[in-house]
């Protein structure tokens, strides 16, 4: 029995050491399909190709890779299957962009098929880039577009119009309701009491009214007064706090006119006008409109 045993185990041995015949490689069978193809073959050629590169390829060299998917467009293009000689054809560029394919002596009609489809291929990438780069550009417009300051100065001579409008040109909406307010409570006092003595035009004042009129005059000279006293005061603090010539920011509308303007957005029907200016100090911007 130990014997029999020992023989077994020397027979199994030998079978494991003996040669076994080798699988053909992927690189041989990729030279197998193309002499196929070259021979006319091109239905057969297909089940070939299609067994080297799917459901995964295993060609391991680029340039077989690119060259099996670049015959089997062939084949599929002699057999009339478009769509599938396009898929493969895109496949083949995406491996190998510079493709020769009139280096290869396919027949005239896939040679200009191909050709054709690869002046639309690059139609579409040149295309795309562009997309890219106008893309590009409109973000580093909107970046340059938000650091822009609109240079403003004011006018010195609204600071002489009563009712805070020189406070609110300066920008000081608190002081300017104060002022525009407190004139114009005392001034309409002022007018409200001049009109109620209208009633006695003819100068005619009745014995038992001479006091509410000598009261009313009173009252209206001295709010008239104090209304005048309030706008020589606005006027004088808003010279005080004039600020001159300043810098902001552009709003949400100017950006978008300035964009249009560029040509970063489709242009619009208006007469407004935003061009950019540079000065010592700031970036600024000088703003018109025509009518």
């Amino acid at each position: 029995m130990p014997a029999l045993i020992r023989l077994l185990v020397f027979l199994a041995a030998l079978g494991a050491l003996s040669p076994r015949p080798a699988d053909a490689s992927p690189s041989k069978e990729f030279v197998e399909a193309r002499t196929v193809f070259r021979a006319g073959q091109y239905s057969e050629a297909i089940a070939l190709f299609n067994g080297l590169l799917y459901p995964t390829s295993q060609l391991s060299d680029q340039q077989e890779l690119a060259d099996a998917h670049l015959l089997l467009a062939v084949c599929y293009y002699e057999t009339g299957k478009r769509e599938f000689a396009v898929r493969e054809f895109e496949e083949a560029l995406a491996l190998r962009p510079d493709l020769h394919i009139e280096a290869f002596g396919f027949s005239r009609p896939a040679t200009e098929f191909l050709g054709n489809r690869k002046q639309e291929i690059e139609r579409r990438a040149q295309a795309a880039a562009e997309r890219l780069r106008m893309a590009r550009e409109r973000q580093r417009l909107i970046a340059a577009v938000n650091r822009l300051k609109v240079k403003e100065r004011p006018n010195i001579l609204l600071n002489l119009v009563p009712f805070g409008v020189g406070q609110f040109q300066n920008g000081e909406s608190g002081r300017a309701l104060f002022f525009g307010l407190t004139e114009v409570v005392l001034g309409g006092a002022s007018f409200a009491m001049w009109a109620y003595q209208l009633r006695y035009a003819n100068g005619l004042v009745p014995p038992d009214e001479v006091d509410t009129v000598r009261t009313v005059q009173v009252l209206q000279v001295t709010t008239g007064t104090l209304c005048i006293g309030v706008m020589s005061w606005g006027i004088i603090d808003a010279f005080l706090r004039y600020k001159g010539a300043r810098f902001r920011a552009l709003t949400p509308e100017e950006k978008r006119e300035y964009m249009k303007q560029v040509g970063a957005e489709p242009p619009a029907r208006s007469s407004f006008r935003l061009t950019p200016t540079i000065s010592p100090d700031a970036a600024g911007a000088a703003l018109s409109w025509e009518f």
